[in-house]
């Protein structure tokens, strides 16, 4: 059986497996919670313990704007930190998470660079976006990231 539940409170999901596998004896490793792309919560804290701070910080920032962050609100945070630098850091987190077999090889980055198809504002990346299959786990293992 499987089951995908989006956009919805932790504990609810929570009560929802408990209730699955009392009723069929247990469920696939792992596929409580799970997005449809890949990234639970436990496997989202995993990722922000093995970022710096700079790139934690861009997944805070898009997670508080529900899913997006302009490039404008990120110009001035982490001391300088180019946003390139934080996204370079992010996908070489998630390689390293894969070949550790934490999550798999073709799980997608969380966050995205949503670009101005105009260049209306002379900047090629406007902001930054996360699915909202994403975002429930990375703001549940957000509460819960120590630093």
């Amino acid at each position: 059986m499987r089951i995908i539940i989006e956009d919805a409170p932790d504990e609810l999901v929570r009560e929802f497996a408990s209730l699955i596998a009392r009723s069929q004896g247990g469920l696939e490793e792992g596929a409580a919670g799970r997005s449809a792309d890949g990234w639970t919560e436990s496997r989202a804290e995993h990722l922000l313990y093995d970022l710096p701070p700079y790139a934690v910080e861009l997944l805070r920032a898009v997670v508080a704007g529900d899913g997006w962050a302009p490039v404008a609100s990120l110009a001035g945070e982490c001391g300088g930190v180019s946003l390139r630098a934080r996204t370079v850091a992010m996908t070489r987190a998630v390689s390293r998470g894969a070949a550790a077999g934490k999550w798999p090889r073709d799980i997608p980055a969380p966050v995205y660079p949503r670009q101005d198809p105009d260049r209306t504002t002379g900047r090629r990346v406007v902001g930054y976006v996360m699915p909202g299959e994403t975002l429930a786990g990375f703001r549940a293992a957000l509460r819960r990231f120590g630093r």
